[in-house]
């Protein structure tokens, strides 16, 4: 009695010394089995619990939308609402507490009295465990602690462990770590380092690791951070982390957050309650293997101690429905026969687990949605210019759009060249290509629903090789280029009558092989220095000049086989243009002698052949001007 009453002394000449504290009371009242809890969990919370964001006054309801979760947990997990619970909560009604929408409860089994010591066992842990469990509420356990020695850890593990083992938890087996306020109860008082209390967590951990359950350790922020290296614990165990406020603002890693301490769940009379996140990692992939047109096959990862699986099914009212209960824990696919072309399906998978696992289920997998396949279309191709092909496609009935794909002849395999969204789009122009390649075209059709898309196969393969055009320059002589732009460099210049093979064409220019100095090369020439079609394969006359008296000039070149006559044409000064003075349609006749002229005169000409093309004809280029003067 001697040592006790040194602690009450020791501890009333605290609580003088810092009476702006509201958590002190009076030497007299220190009951030595004193509960821990009588602080915290009647509304005397200390400072450190709180963030400067949050309102203590606040109080928070089961609608979580006005918390924000870590970005980390909103994808992959499901995030669970929750209550913890002790003695102070009164009678609890669970049936109304599980339709009010709580999907666990962490319940109080013991705690270690801030006085002496000692161990004791909640006053209604017997009563809430089985209620909670009966109303179909997943159940962890925690003890309050105050244990300075990592003996005193072992056997808090061994207390709960020997209060709830005839129980069968799901969720696990905490330390409550915290003081009961910052200056009273023995682990407040002992004053122990950082790296000791980190030892009593562990030490407590591992024991209940031990014995085959999982453990967890519930600490405040600042406690995490200031007070405990929690860097070595989380690593092997979980955190269950109590910040009260609208956002976690603890760097570390955590599977559960105690958010508010002044929660009202129907069910729990008026009394406050704690209120707890969860936050669950689903397991992995579920993914959409394959889909016909009257089944969508699913196929997911195994999950650990499974003994099966059930699959559920979204139904028309947005809830999920199971649809199979597979009695095989090596399965890992199911197929859902019997759909429609087009239909949806949005599907979650979950393990029903061995006895020892733990827990009854699994997480669910995240959702993965298929669209079954739909009919397919009938594609044809054609080339319509030089550098373009033509796709046309018939319109599919159930078709939100197409996908069409070219060879890749590099990659030796289908590329996506375009994605049609209008279902009533039914062509395409496949532009900037190049002569003499074959390209090959497929397509298929899709229907899209919520995003998701079901697919016909894809159509035969159709090819079209699009051949080089003669061409030949048109101008006096232009840059023949390395690249379609005149910011690249000239590999030299081509004259007037060149020809050339047009290969393809970029925007204004058309990409040409030609001779230059001998070598063959390839570059690009602007388009409106270059004719294509028939015109450009008539060759291109050479034309000469000479007088042959006052009033005549004769007119020569050199037969050009193939075509059909010339046309020559001379330049009037007066209305400034070139006007046509003779056709000429024996093709064999290489010489005019244009008659009737001045004296001493100077006149300009021009010659160019000609083709039939039934009763039209086609021009070839006219010859370099050239001068001739009368005697």
């Amino acid at each position: 009695m001697k040592k006790r009453t040194r602690i009450l002394a020791a501890l009333l000449t605290m609580c003088v010394s810092i009476s702006m504290l509201p958590f002190c009371t009076k030497a007299a009242e220190i009951p030595e089995d004193g509960d821990p809890g009588d602080y915290r969990l009647n509304g005397k919370i200390a400072p450190e619990f709180y963030d400067t964001l949050a309102s203590a006054k606040a109080r928070a309801v089961i609608n979580n939308s006005k918390y924000q979760h870590a970005s980390k947990f909103k994808v992959g997990y499901e995030i669970q609402t929750g209550i913890d619970v002790s003695y102070h909560q009164g009678n609890i009604d669970w049936k109304k507490v599980k339709a009010a929408g709580v999907q666990f409860a962490i319940i109080r089994a013991g705690y270690r009295s801030y006085g002496e010591g000692k161990l004791y066992p909640d006053k209604q842990v017997d009563n809430y465990i089985p209620a909670a469990i009966n109303a179909g509420i997943p159940v962890g356990a925690y003890i309050f602690s105050q244990a300075i020695t990592e003996k005193e850890a072992r056997e808090e593990a061994d207390y709960i462990i020997s209060k709830v083992s005839k129980y069968k938890l799901k969720l696990p087996i905490v330390l409550d770590y915290e003081y009961v306020t910052p200056t009273l109860g023995r682990l407040a008082t002992a004053k122990l380092s950082r790296a000791k209390k980190t030892k009593i967590c562990n030490a407590f951990c591992a024991r209940v690791a031990s014995k085959g359950y999982t453990p967890m350790v519930y600490a405040n922020r600042s406690m995490l951070t200031n007070d405990m290296y929690a860097d070595q614990i989380d690593g092997k165990y979980k955190i269950w982390l109590a910040q009260y406020n609208t956002k976690v603002t603890y760097g570390r890693t955590y599977e559960y957050w105690q958010y508010s301490p002044t929660g009202r769940i129907s069910g729990i009379n008026d009394n406050n309650v704690d209120m707890n996140f969860r936050y669950v990692k689903q397991q992995e992939t579920l993914k959409i293997k394959k889909t016909t047109q009257d089944s969508i096959t699913m196929q997911w990862d195994p999950i650990e101690h499974a003994f099966g699986y059930e699959v559920f099914k979204k139904n028309t009212a947005d809830k999920y429905v199971k649809i199979a209960t597979i009695e095989d824990a090596d399965a890992t696919t199911y197929t859902d026969t019997g759909l429609g072309k087009g239909e949806a399906g949005t599907y979650k998978v979950r393990a029903f687990l061995e006895e020892d696992a733990g827990e009854d289920y699994s997480s669910f997998t995240p959702a993965a949605t298929g669209v079954t396949g739909i009919d397919g279309t009938a594609l044809s191709a054609k080339g319509t210019a030089l550098n373009r092909i033509s796709l046309g496609w018939k319109q599919s009935a159930d078709a939100s759009g197409y996908i069409i794909q070219r060879y890749d002849s590099v990659k030796k395999s289908y590329t996506t060249i375009k994605t049609v969204t209008s279902p009533k789009t039914l062509s395409y122009t496949d532009a900037d290509l190049d002569a003499s390649k074959t390209y090959t075209y497929r397509i298929r059709a899709y229907k899209s629903v919520s995003g998701v898309k079901g697919y016909s196969g894809y159509t035969e393969a159709k090819a079209v090789t699009k051949k080089a055009e003669t061409g030949r320059v048109s101008v006096s002589s232009v840059n023949f280029r390395k690249g379609p732009s005149t910011s690249y460099k000239s590999q030299g210049t081509l004259t007037r009558g060149k020809t050339v093979s047009v290969t393809g064409a970029r925007g204004g220019w058309y990409k040409v092989t030609a001779k230059l100095n001998g070598t063959k090369k390839t570059g690009y020439v602007m388009k409106s220095y270059i004719k294509t079609g028939a015109g450009a394969r008539i060759g291109f006359p050479s034309l000469k000049t000479q007088a042959v008296s006052k009033s005549k000039i004769k007119l020569s070149w050199k037969q050009i086989i193939g075509v059909d006559g010339y046309e020559i044409v001379r330049y009037n000064t007066k209305k400034k243009a070139y006007k046509k003075i003779k056709t000429l349609t024996n093709p064999k006749t290489v010489s005019y002698t244009d008659k009737g002229l001045k004296k001493r005169t100077k006149y300009k000409y021009k010659i160019r052949a000609y083709q039939k093309n039934g009763t039209k004809k086609v021009y070839g280029f006219y010859s370099n001007p050239k001068n001739g003067m009368t005697r």
